[in-house]
């Protein structure tokens, strides 16, 4: 089967416009599975003249056009990706609402809490006392590979690609081939790790640039990654020269979306976002024209995205249940306008829930909290359910940041138990939600 067959017309129609060959159905298309994003291509010879040289899709070889554009390996073909793009994604999220301790794994343990989520930074298990649960969860998954979940935060563009001016500015990293390699060999590292794993699990991405270049992209690259160039060829990393992308932003996201496919088709890909305001129009938040924008700007990247990461980030509350629920509901909207043509659902998740001194303080009665989202989320997991969301992380998404590294928070403690036990424990005022709540 020929890559073209494997190109996307409906779902990615900017293909055409890239110089993709568009010669029908995407593979599985009439079952709900794979059609593979728009690509490079492997850098065809041009009609009448030599193979196109250029990193950008369909750029014109000598003496014609030609039918792909090339990874910049000066238009040698090579074996095309469509049997990777062919295999089908394993991941899924669980059925019930999933709640993780970032790092903080032991921590349960400690308290008789046998958690169904693990959760961690990219580098997991580099830490000597998180080498025995991941020990423990590949030992879990093997015997069973729905007995657990995943939750994982890759952190580390700023270790890539610094901390000056430029840090959350995606458009300025992607021009830089060293550390573009670099970077794309990190996620590629932490997906071999997951591959590992017989369970599924969910890899976000660092926050900050994600949505800072958002801004960046709308007002100097009319709202699409898909016209912001990148040098991801000269960067010579093998599984980018491999796919061909288009040398743009967006191929280099659809770079991590092909190594998802041939690593670890048992992980989902989740963008995170950050906690903006409005307020919820009376026909719901899928009316709202600011929903739409957010989701067109993470469907420029082509990328299979499985969720969409939010967290609170709350300012000093206490807030009321009724707006973090409508945030909640909101994100799940943007999740749903996502393109996934391969027919799963994107769902909404919480990638980190801030924990501070004031949650270790039995003296400060939680109702008087100032960070009270984690009081929230764990009262109203049937809300957070039911709007649309698939589970949670307590802690940072890339580390627990506990401020006592030798036992949860008391009332956090009470929670879990009440949750993964399914009866109210004695000492939690208020109490959480009773029970694990099952995914709509």
């Amino acid at each position: 089967m020929n890559r073209a067959q494997f190109a996307v017309r409906n779902i990615f129609p900017h293909a055409l416009a890239l110089g993709v060959l568009v010669a029908g159905a995407a593979c599985g298309s009439s079952d709900g599975q794979l059609a593979a994003p728009s690509s490079g291509g492997s850098g065809a010879a041009g009609t009448g003249g030599a193979a196109g040289t250029g990193g950008d899709a369909g750029t014109s070889g000598a003496g014609g056009s030609s039918s792909a554009g090339s990874a910049g390996n000066g238009g040698a073909p090579l074996d095309p990706p469509a049997s990777v793009w062919a295999k089908p994604i394993t991941g899924h999220f669980p059925a019930k609402y999933y709640v993780g301790l970032t790092r903080g794994y032991h921590l349960a343990q400690a308290a008789g809490i046998t958690l169904k989520t693990y959760s961690s930074g990219s580098d997991i298990a580099k830490k000597s006392y998180e080498q025995a649960p991941w020990q423990e969860v590949l030992d879990r998954c093997e015997a069973d590979p729905n007995s657990m979940f995943v939750a994982v935060t890759h952190a580390r563009w700023d270790e890539y690609f610094g901390l000056d001016e430029f840090f959350k500015d995606m458009t300025h990293g992607v021009t830089m081939p060293k550390e573009v390699g670099d970077y794309l060999a990190d996620v590629r590292e932490t997906l071999l790790n997951l591959a590992k794993c017989k369970c599924s699990a969910v890899i976000s991405f660092e926050p900050d640039p994600m949505m800072a270049t958002k801004g960046i992209v709308r007002a100097e690259f009319d709202g699409s990654t898909r016209n912001v160039p990148a040098k991801i060829a000269e960067s010579g990393f093998d599984d980018a020269l491999e796919l061909g992308p288009p040398q743009t932003l967006a191929g280099f996201w659809q770079v991590i979306d092909y190594m998802r496919y041939k690593y670890a088709p048992n992980v989902l890909l989740a963008p995170v976002a950050k906690r903006e305001g409005g307020t919820e129009p009376a026909g719901g938040w899928d009316t709202d024209p600011d929903v739409q924008d957010e989701a067109d700007y993470y469907n420029t990247f082509d990328v299979h995205w499985d969720a969409l990461a939010y967290n609170y980030n709350p300012t000093v509350g206490p807030h009321p249940d009724a707006e973090y629920l409508s945030m909640a509901r909101k994100y799940a909207a943007i999740a749903r306008k996502f393109k996934q043509p391969t027919g799963r659902s994107v769902r909404a998740i919480i990638w980190k829930t801030v924990v501070r001194p004031e949650h270790y303080d039995t003296t400060i009665p939680e109702i008087d909290w100032n960070l009270d989202h984690l009081s929230f989320e764990m009262r109203n997991i049937q809300g957070l359910a039911d709007a649309g969301l698939a589970g949670q992380v307590i802690g940072y998404g890339n580390e627990m940041v506990m401020y006592e590294d030798t036992h949860l928070p008391p009332m956090l403690e009470c929670w879990l138990k009440e949750y993964h036990g399914g009866a109210e424990v004695p000492g939690c005022i208020r109490h959480g939600t009773i029970g694990e709540v099952d995914v709509p």
